[in-house]
């Protein structure tokens, strides 16, 4: 069901089923199973400011969901237009814990502040907002 924790964490209901095809398991340093994955997005130029400032103080609800949905080390990250996001899922029930971030009614009112920032783009695939990316390369 709910299989895109990108779209999730920033600003859209749908959900992506491609980005199952962007991670790569792995054991992080603490023993946990770990998928990472990455996305890209456009960004608006006349809103990136907007969603610079959003990410500063994300609001203490959405980091708390993010947390009980078993995401670490989740990074965004921006380069000429582009917002690239990352993150590690930890937990054993992707489709499950997706769809509780999906529910939350406080995480939901941040996607709506953040959609109108974001651009997404034409290459990206169906149902998706944040356009899955392809890991090719990982060192440890």
């Amino acid at each position: 069901m709910a299989q895109s924790l990108v779209k999730t964490l920033c600003g859209v209901g749908a959900l992506a089923p491609r980005l199952n095809n962007y991670y790569n398991n792995n054991i992080n340093d603490k023993g946990q199973n770990m998928k990472r994955y990455g996305s890209v997005i456009g960004v608006r130029a006349e809103k990136l400011e907007e969603y610079k400032k959003l990410h500063a103080a994300v609001w203490p609800d959405v980091l708390k969901m993010i947390k009980e949905c078993n995401i670490v080390n989740y990074s965004i990250y921006y380069h000429d237009g582009l917002l690239f996001s990352y993150f590690e899922y930890v937990g054993n029930d992707y489709d499950a814990d997706m769809a509780k971030m999906a529910a939350d009614p406080m995480t939901q009112k941040w996607w709506d502040v953040c959609k109108p920032c974001q651009r997404a783009l034409e290459s990206r695939g169906e149902g998706e907002w944040w356009a899955g990316a392809e890991e090719v390369f990982h060192t440890d």
